[in-house]
């Protein structure tokens, strides 16, 4: 990821959000996830694979390494 941040900061651009998936949990910010990161004030995406259909969490993670939920709306354009 490091090369990926150098390169966008080359063009003057930053990163805003990564994700991954938890398979077979819910998307909630786990003590791992948060040990894992290695940038903060990023939103992060995590899907959640438990039920049938997948489900989403957006957290926010500041300069203490706190991870703080977030609202958001999928929108299904038809």
């Amino acid at each position: 990821m490091l090369n990926v941040v150098k390169e966008l900061r080359r063009k003057g651009e930053e990163m805003l959000v990564v994700y991954h998936s938890h398979p077979v949990s819910f998307p909630k910010m786990s003590k791992k996830d948060l040990d894992m990161i290695d940038g903060t004030n990023l939103l992060h995406l995590i899907v959640g694979n438990v039920k049938t259909i997948p489900e989403f969490g957006l957290w926010w993670v500041n300069e203490q390494k706190k991870a703080i939920p977030c609202n958001f709306i999928l929108d299904n354009p038809r």
